[in-house]
């Protein structure tokens, strides 16, 4: 489950990166004729910070930008949006509580306010610190409600998508009726890029939750079909993974590698920095579970350099490589590393597997013989 649940949520960030890339160069472009402080430009600066295409540092920047010129013209709902990004970013970096500081200053202005897009997209970004499960569910409901209010089909996506995956867990059925209600809208508002996620996130629920591999293949295909209507090089590379996914479960490890290498040669005619990530962070756990080692550690070190962010995803990767490689000075050094963000972000699923990793290499440390 750690495996496919931990490559599907960085490959969903990833392909909603990609899918952005050309939004946001427009929008660049955009800000370069547009140098006036006003609401216009708060608002541009704010929709490219919201984007996944850039790494964290630079939607902070275009973020920080948009708060101060907001509060220099006093354009609260600026500052709100602005605020909000500011405390995802942080969330990302593994900060929780420096997230915690901006997500309860954006939520007083968006009580302020009263405006449902805020308050939807505030919703949606700060419940991934939710440790409770109910907690997260109700506001996700919450934002969902708010974000129909806004009449914000994309947002309702998103937040559609995140309460499937959330409830499919306990109650599949309920959790697959809002994957479905998500994919209905994104049908109908045409985002093909938005439908390709939500088809690979009910592939998922149907492979993981219950089993059913006859749908999820079904789902994936469905996805890849999306992508290729679409003929965008971003989703192929999403529905690829899907599949180097399923037949890695399957067991098939030569034709789940086939797949993301696949994917790895269309991303470097891309050049996107986080899908490359993501994709090396795949391919390092098929070289993991095949005992191919050394390509294993290649692979997730690569992805360590082009994630800041999460490093301490496949620093755990490592120090499970290491344990099964017996090198368990190294093993304790990347799984202790590890486990202290993981911790810190409430990432229970990676803790859980450290903890694991950790237990192994305990018994081989003690080992007398």
């Amino acid at each position: 489950m750690k495996k496919t649940f931990l490559f599907l949520s960085l490959i969903a960030m990833a392909i909603m990166s990609a899918a952005q890339s050309n939004a946001v160069d427009k929008l660049k472009n955009i800000l370069k004729s547009h140098t006036a402080q006003d609401t216009f430009r708060v608002n541009r600066l704010n929709e490219i910070a919201n984007s996944w295409y850039l790494n964290p540092g630079d939607r902070k920047k275009y973020a920080t930008e948009a708060l101060a010129i907001s509060d220099k013209i006093k354009y609260t709902l600026g500052r709100g949006i602005a605020l909000t990004v500011l405390g995802f970013i942080k969330f990302i970096e593994g900060k929780p509580e420096e997230a915690k500081t901006f997500f309860h200053q954006a939520d007083a202005i968006a009580k302020k306010a009263g405006d449902p897009g805020l308050q939807a997209n505030l919703l949606w970004r700060s419940s991934y610190l939710s440790v409770d499960k109910k907690e997260w569910t109700l506001l996700l409901q919450k934002a969902d409600s708010l974000a129909k209010k806004a009449n914000n089909p994309d947002l309702q996506v998103n937040v559609l998508r995140q309460l499937g995956k959330i409830l499919s867990g306990s109650d599949p059925e309920k959790g697959l009726s809002y994957l479905f209600q998500a994919q209905a809208i994104a049908e109908e508002s045409g985002n093909k890029d938005l439908l390709n996620l939500v088809q690979s996130t009910i592939g998922y629920v149907y492979m993981q939750v219950q089993s059913n591999y006859a749908k999820a293949m079904e789902y994936y295909l469905k996805g890849l079909h999306t992508a290729e209507e679409a003929n965008n090089p971003s989703l192929l590379i999403n529905s690829w993974g899907d599949l180097g996914g399923f037949y890695s479960d399957m067991g098939d490890q030569p034709t789940a590698l086939a797949y993301l290498l696949k994917a790895e040669n269309v991303n470097k005619k891309l050049g996107n920095e986080s899908v490359e990530r993501t994709l090396q962070n795949s391919i390092g756990e098929q070289y993991r579970i095949t005992n191919h080692y050394p390509e294993a550690i290649a692979a997730y070190n690569k992805a360590i350099k082009l994630a800041p962010g999460i490093v301490y995803v496949n620093e755990s990767n490592l120090a499970d490589v290491y344990t099964r490689m017996g090198s368990l000075p190294l093993a304790f050094q990347y799984a202790f590393t590890s486990l202290k963000v993981a911790k810190a972000s409430n990432d229970i699923i990676i803790v859980a597997w450290i903890d694991g990793i950790l237990s192994r290499a305990y018994l081989k440390k003690n080992r007398t013989d």
